[in-house]
């Protein structure tokens, strides 16, 4: 999954699936790419309860997510 926004800012790329990390200037309550800071943390707990996992990859425009799955049997 990609977006066009501002992209991962290099400073927050270890953090960036940790609870409660939020890219600078965003604010819970409001529009746009706001919220809590528990979306991405929340995306890789589900991944790795089903074997799997969830990356930011190098992107030249934007963020670029990648979930990874097991086939199913």
């Amino acid at each position: 999954m990609t977006d066009d926004g501002p992209g991962v800012p290099d400073a927050l790329r270890a953090r960036i699936f940790d609870r409660f990390v939020r890219g600078e200037g965003a604010s819970a309550g409001g529009g746009g790419s706001t919220g809590s800071g528990l979306g991405l943390s929340i995306v890789a707990a589900i991944a790795a309860a089903h074997g799997g996992t969830v990356t930011l990859e190098p992107s030249d425009r934007g963020a670029w997510f990648r979930v990874r799955l097991p086939a199913g049997p």
